[in-house]
């Protein structure tokens, strides 16, 4: 297992995206010495980048931008790697993309002060909606875990818009619970309200929220890229 803090995973993780947007500023006429003042160019630039280009960057990006803000800010995020990689050869974000363990339930891990907290990411993008989000989890855990979450988080991050009242999760939770499931896990659901806030809802086995308010990526960056 491979630890960082968020410092040194975004520095690892932003770097090859900070090389492209020079050789883009480059090709586009600027130097290092004159860069363009108007920061919306800046960031016309680098949102023009296709920063998540596979399963991996995904492991990578979610965790750091988007969940690690729901933890301590000393709290570490883990990789598991692949047997016989030396942690310490890890120099690059290639390299570590390539040192994954892959085929395992654990996409990444936090560490905080309480111990190691597992996380199986999943995307959904279907309806939203107290049935179609249960069928949905349902047949995930069934098909590929065979109802068992072990001791790992399963997370769900939404990628629709949708109506989601207050009665949403109540639903969800209460169905869940039907399920013959087996291990530690929790089900999470994480998603954004109106732009504004940035929620992860415990579903299972216990019903709970958690909410922060968003940020854009540069202000999670520091306002480099």
């Amino acid at each position: 297992m491979l630890c960082f803090d968020a410092k040194e995973l975004s520095d690892l993780f932003e770097l090859p995206q900070k090389r492209q947007i020079l050789k883009e500023l480059l090709a586009q006429g600027y130097s290092l010495d004159s860069l363009p003042p108007d920061k919306n160019k800046l960031r016309e630039i680098a949102y023009s980048m296709n920063m998540i280009k596979d399963k991996e960057d995904i492991e990578i990006f979610l965790p750091l931008y988007a969940f690690l803000k729901f933890y301590p800010s000393d709290t570490k995020i883990c990789y598991l790697l692949k047997q016989g990689i030396d942690p310490d050869s890890i120099d690059s974000l290639k390299s570590l993309k390539s040192s994954l363990k892959e085929y395992d339930p654990t996409d990444f891990i936090f560490w905080t002060k309480e111990g190691l907290i597992a996380h199986q990411l999943k995307a959904y993008y279907g309806e939203i909606s107290a049935d179609a989000l249960f069928e949905h989890i349902r047949k995930v855990l069934l098909e590929k875990y065979a109802n068992d979450l072990g001791m790992t988080n399963f997370l769900f991050f939404l990628h629709r818009d949708g109506n989601i009242n207050n009665n949403l999760f109540h639903e969800l939770h209460a169905k869940l619970k039907t399920l013959p499931l087996k291990g530690g896990g929790d089900i999470l659901i994480a998603y954004n309200e109106a732009g504004k806030t940035d929620v992860i809802n415990t579903v299972y086995p216990k019903l709970r929220t958690s909410r922060v308010p968003h940020r854009k990526f540069e202000e999670n960056t520091g306002g480099d890229l």
